[in-house]
Parts: structure tokens; C-alpha cells; sequence
């Protein structure tokens, strides 16, 4: 009985983690086939990025890592805000939060550019590597790893995230700076870039 009591939170998070792998994998299927339904419709993303940044906040303020958000209130984008909300924002902000080390920051950022709205996430943690970075939409090849305080990942979440912005009719970009351990200190990190696209009534004033 105490050895299970010992072992009980790992036994714990790996449940947790298969499940999620088993959620993550049917949303996508379901995606593909044309199950799922997304009604696309104008949403602030000033909106759905705040309410995200609190979904996470609890996460963010066990690893003392900081989460800044700048968004314009005036900028919409076309998506189904659920998705965008729960599989799309809380994904790429988790994935941030993960690589990060304790102490450092995490931005969120909104704007225009051309005739899209634009959301980057960047951190300043371990960076990705260049294989992983290669095939980090894959779904076939393994691409998960620990982040800088043990976190598990199922390797599914980039895939699936990349799904749904494409099912909005959006892009995804990520460029990466792997941490280099013989010199610490020069920059490193991630950010993506998510480019939506916007209202039409909104579409006169991009810049």
C-alpha cells in the first residue's frame, strides 16, 4: 500500500495524459471528417485572449512564470470562438508556459497586418530544435518532450492546433532559438504567429 501510495501521483498524470492523448486524437479526427462543425463568427480577440490568460493563470502562478497580454480591443477575427478559445489560445499558451523557466515571461500579442488579424505567443525559454521544429505539425512522428520542470506532452496538441486555424482559413508560423548550454545567456525561445482572417467590415482599416 505504500509503495501505490508513493507512486500514485505519476500513476495519476499518466492516466491524465493518456486521455487527453484519446480527447486530442478524436477532436482531430473528427475535424478531418467533417464532423465537427465550426460556425465561424467576429470575436475580439482581446476577449478570447484575456480569457484564456485567466484560464491558465492558476499554471502560470505555480511556475512564477509571467503572462503579459497586449491586445487591442478594436481588432475582430473570424473563428469559432469555443475552439479557438479551448484547443487553439489555452494549447499554444500552455506549450509557452512549459518551456519557460521559473521567473520569466510570456507574451501574447494582437494586431493587424495586410488584411489579417495577427496573435503571436512568445516565450523565452528552451527553444525548440530543428528536428522537432521540422516536423512539429506531424501527427505521425514523435515530437513531444519534457518541458523545464518535467511537464508531459501528448505531441498532439500543435497538430490539432494547426487544424483548426487552417479550418478558419488562417496560417501558423513558429520560428524557435534552442538554448545553447555553453552560453546561457543569449537569447533564445519561441514564438508563434497565428494570422486570422478578419471581418469584412474591419477589412478597410487594415494596415
Amino acid at each position: 500500500y505504500e509503495m501505490y501510495k508513493n507512486c500514485k501521483p505519476d500513476i495519476l498524470a499518466v492516466a491524465e495524459n493518456g486521455m487527453e492523448v484519446i480527447d486530442l486524437v478524436r477532436k482531430m479526427r473528427a475535424l478531418e471528417e467533417g464532423k465537427i462543425a465550426l460556425r465561424l463568427q467576429p470575436c475580439s480577440l482581446a476577449k478570447l485572449l484575456n480569457d484564456s490568460a485567466m484560464m491558465v493563470r492558476t499554471k502560470y502562478a505555480a511556475k512564477k512564470v509571467s503572462l503579459l497580454v497586449e491586445a487591442d480591443a478594436s481588432i475582430m477575427a473570424l473563428v469559432e470562438p469555443a475552439s479557438f478559445l479551448n484547443t487553439v489560445l489555452n494549447n499554444l499558451l500552455t506549450n509557452a508556459l512549459k518551456f519557460s523557466f521559473p521567473e520569466a515571461k510570456v507574451h501574447i500579442r494582437t494586431f493587424k497586418h495586410r488584411s489579417n488579424a495577427v496573435v503571436t505567443v512568445t516565450d523565452y525559454g528552451v527553444g525548440i530544435p530543428k528536428k522537432i521544429l521540422d516536423i512539429i505539425f506531424d501527427v505521425g512522428r514523435p515530437t513531444s518532450r519534457e518541458g523545464t520542470a518535467g511537464e508531459v506532452g501528448t505531441g498532439f496538441g500543435m497538430p490539432l492546433v494547426k487544424r483548426f486555424v487552417e479550418a478558419y482559413g488562417g496560417s501558423i508560423t513558429i520560428s524557435s532559438k534552442e538554448m545553447n548550454a555553453d552560453k546561457p545567456s543569449c537569447e533564445h525561445g519561441t514564438e508563434v504567429r497565428i494570422e486570422l482572417p478578419i471581418p469584412v467590415t474591419d477589412a478597410k482599416s487594415a494596415v
